[in-house]
């Protein structure tokens, strides 16, 4: 089994399929054992995260109120664009 930050990956066989019993332990894993327990933590983190940089004052709402203000200034018949 592969571990990686946020995931895990299940082994495949020589043809590239992956077999009943691995997809069974992944499953396992990710429900009753130690992975599964730091990636529901780790989901819920990015979750909150995510919440906090797209809300009222979040940083990517902020970017974007800016890009939009930019932009505005370029529009036909805005003010500032008349020279």
């Amino acid at each position: 089994m592969k571990r990686y930050k946020g995931r895990l990956k299940a082994r495949d066989c020589e043809d590239g399929l992956v077999e009943r019993e691995e997809i069974g332990s992944v499953v396992k894993r990710l429900i009753e054992g130690k992975e599964g327990k730091k990636l529901r933590y780790r989901m819920k983190e990015l979750k909150e995260a995510a919440i906090e940089v797209v809300g009222e004052n979040g940083s990517s709402t902020k970017q974007i109120e800016e890009l939009a203000l930019k932009w505005k200034k370029f529009a036909p018949g805005y003010p500032s664009s008349r020279q």
